[in-house]
């Protein structure tokens, strides 16, 4: 069974952020973003062989890999999504031809709160432009604030777009979270 074609009960679907749920082929999309991640893997490997360690591309091949493994999970996590119904939000900025996911956000309606799961982008501001419309949805529905857990370095990002640091969280095995923030509605 092909990704596009999976019911998703448990995902809501809000009129007013259409632009950000249209519908688009997820597996050719999760093909590609496996590609890429592999291919961010053969150049990383390809630095740390070097004689000549370059610690800034090194970090901007992380971050660049972070992003895409955002949206692989975010897109991943649509396909399978297992919420009560009507309470996950998936959405996401496609590119020009509308094939190649830019930006993906998941989260979870829980009011007063907009539970950010996961937001991911490879495209600079795509990810900004997601969180601002469901803030922006969610203040005109009721919601008080939006709720995340910075993941991967992204603390400092979150600090610059009015986010407020509510704790220092533990980092996972994997690098996971490593500060809960939220941001008035």
């Amino acid at each position: 069974m092909r990704f596009k074609e999976l019911l998703i009960e448990s995902a809501l679907k809000i009129p007013a952020l259409a632009e950000f749920q249209q519908d688009f082929d997820i597996e050719t999309a999760l093909e590609y973003l496996e590609e890429e991640m592999e291919s961010i893997d053969s150049i990383s490997i390809g630095l740390g062989n070097s004689e000549n360690p370059d610690p800034v591309r090194e970090a901007a091949l992380q971050k660049d890999y972070n992003a895409h493994a955002a949206i692989e999970t975010v897109l991943n996590n649509y396909t399978r999504s297992e919420g009560a119904p009507g309470t996950q939000v998936f959405l996401w900025s496609l590119s020009s031809s509308g094939d190649i996911p830019l930006a993906a956000l998941m989260a979870k309606l829980n009011k007063p709160a907009i539970e950010v799961s996961w937001v991911g982008s490879i495209q600079p501001g795509e990810g900004k432009r997601l969180i601002d419309a469901l803030g922006a949805w969610g203040k005109t529905s009721g919601y008080e604030k939006i709720h995340l857990n910075a993941k991967w370095g992204s603390s400092g990002y979150y600090e610059k777009n009015g986010f407020t640091k509510q704790a220092d969280l533990e980092s996972g095995v994997f690098g996971g979270a490593e500060a809960s923030f939220y941001k008035s509605l």
